[in-house]
């Protein structure tokens, strides 16, 4: 499974806005349509690194930053991003067709 992390200048016409604050993912779940697009918003004072479960894709968001992902290659089902770090900081994704 693979995320791409978009840069500004790609379209990001719809997205889903994912918080993380006080250790946690705010909503710590979410079901999106495969393709759309979501952006991570960090905003703890600490840096985050996101391991994809099951695979060994990484995703860093550092204090005061914001990532758009994208599930746009992804087969529909369940993925989960943890913290390397911090146990109690996982998000799961929910990709329909």
């Amino acid at each position: 499974a693979t995320f791409y992390i978009l840069s500004r200048e790609q379209d990001i016409s719809f997205a889903h806005n994912i918080i993380i604050q006080n250790f946690r993912f705010i909503p710590e779940s979410i079901t999106v349509r495969a393709g759309e697009k979501i952006n991570i918003q960090n905003k703890d004072s600490n840096d985050y690194t996101f391991i994809l479960q099951g695979s060994s894709e990484k995703i860093t968001v550092l204090s005061g930053e914001t990532k758009t992902i994208t599930t746009a290659n992804l087969a529909e089902g369940s993925y989960t991003y943890y913290s390397e770090k911090y146990s109690v900081t996982n998000l799961k994704i929910d990709i329909y067709k």
